[in-house]
């Protein structure tokens, strides 16, 4: 297991499973969490959705998933605090399906993510634009016409609406996922005006709600090699007032604490000084370490 050189937290609250599109049994991540000196672990995998997918948990195996994350809950009271989530995919229309299913539950948190714009025209669904870079640029090219910036309108118009989706949302995920793709800036640049102003926008939804906003240390894995969000928008997250915390998104039980690091020194060079956790059931503020 990788050690990060550098300060860490020991709290993540973005992970996923076998349950979901991740791999190892829960307990295998509280396991690692509590190996690492870890005091808190949230538990999110991504939440049931109506359409044919091959990531989400299954609506079957949903009161399994809540009824294991509660037995390890009882089962390392002593040792770790694990919280009980899940990632919402914020999908215009589908509110309802999540008051029938996800909102019965009790759970402890949401995230709310956007990995959805628009519809796929051969198959009805919401096409899912971060399925891979091919894939992305397919659908850039034949729906958008190669317009980004239409996209990226698009992306943002749902952002916006990430806090007040379903009740419980307590975390936005990865916020500027749009630019995943974007190697070497080959479809826009993040100086540009009108992409500014299209992130400001979902800013000021965040301020407003006083939403939590990860800094999801995922990207710094993958060639998009840049967390989410950006440094410029920490620091105008910083700016609003906006209360932040720091993610992995991890989809195996290593890399819990991966790129920690690299995460302080970005929200304290954005003028944090604290961040944002879960302690018995209320998000309270801690010191970011030194």
């Amino acid at each position: 297991m990788a050690t990060p050189t550098g300060p860490t937290l020991p709290t993540n609250y973005h992970t996923h499973s076998r349950y979901c599109d991740g791999q190892g049994e829960i307990e295998d991540y509280v396991r690692a969490a509590i190996a690492q000196g870890m005091t808190s672990l949230g538990i999110s995998s991504h939440a049931p959705v109506p359409f044919a997918n091959g990531y989400a948990l299954r609506p079957e195996k949903l009161d399994a998933y809540v009824a294991e994350v509660r037995r390890l809950q009882a089962a390392h009271a002593g040792q770790i605090a694990i919280a009980l989530g899940t990632e919402v995919d914020v999908i215009p229309g589908i509110e309802t399906y999540f008051a029938g299913t996800i909102l019965t539950k009790g759970f402890d948190y949401f995230i709310g993510s956007v990995h959805f714009v628009g519809t796929d025209p051969h198959t009805g669904d919401p096409w899912e634009f971060d399925a891979g870079p091919d894939h992305f640029a397919a659908g850039l090219n034949d729906w958008y016409e190669g317009d980004f910036r239409r996209l990226a309108e698009d992306f943002y118009a749902i952002a916006r609406t990430v806090p007040h989706f379903i009740p419980g949302i307590a975390i936005v995920g990865h916020m500027d996922r749009i630019k995943r793709f974007n190697y070497d800036n080959q479809y826009f640049s993040e100086d540009a005006p009108w992409y500014r102003e299209l992130v400001e926008g979902a800013l000021s939804a965040y301020a407003e709600a006083g939403t939590i906003v990860e800094l999801n240390t995922a990207g710094w894995r993958t060639r998009t090699g840049a967390p989410f969000p950006s440094p410029w928008i920490t620091s105008r997250c910083h700016e609003l007032g906006i209360r932040m915390t720091i993610n992995t998104d991890a989809h195996q039980p290593t890399p819990l604490q991966a790129g920690h690091p690299q995460a302080i020194a970005q929200l304290r060079a954005a003028g944090y000084r604290e961040v944002w956790v879960l302690r018995q059931g209320a998000w309270v503020a801690e010191a970011l370490p030194e």
